[in-house]
């Protein structure tokens, strides 16, 4: 099975391995998931870096992402695809731009994104795949 780690889920994974639910944790360590990261999420979490508005205990994102390739995980790139039909996906009651594409690449490739995020929840009767 296939998995997408929204952005929090990646920090957490490399960083903060005690917030990750037994679940997640399960799932990110197991042979079989192929489990990837998207460049959306290297994007947003190097913006807010840069803004200050996330600490990693000293981990910057650059070594965020050797590290996250140490232990299996794969990056995918936004395809033009995806980036150009993501005005088909409905807002939802939910603007943030970075979760919304990660969504939108979920629904495209059939992935299922592990995230502890409850309003993606919303993204579900349209094809989202979920869990935590």
């Amino acid at each position: 099975m296939s998995f997408l780690l929204d952005s929090h889920t990646l920090i957490w994974a490399i960083v903060y391995p005690e917030k990750l639910s037994v679940a997640a944790t399960k799932i990110i360590e197991a042979q079989e998931s192929n489990i990837y990261l998207s460049s959306v999420s290297l994007w947003e979490i190097s913006i807010k870096f840069n803004l200050k508005k996330l600490h990693m205990k000293g981990v910057t994102p650059p070594k965020l992402l050797d590290e996250a390739k140490k232990i299996g995980i794969k990056v995918v790139p936004l395809l033009e695809d995806e980036s150009s039909s993501f005005f088909n996906l409905p807002l939802q009651n939910h603007r943030d731009p970075f979760d919304r594409m990660l969504v939108w690449q979920c629904i495209k490739r059939n992935y299922t994104i592990i995230s502890k995020d409850k309003r993606l929840k919303t993204y579900e009767p349209i094809g989202l795949l979920i869990t935590w």
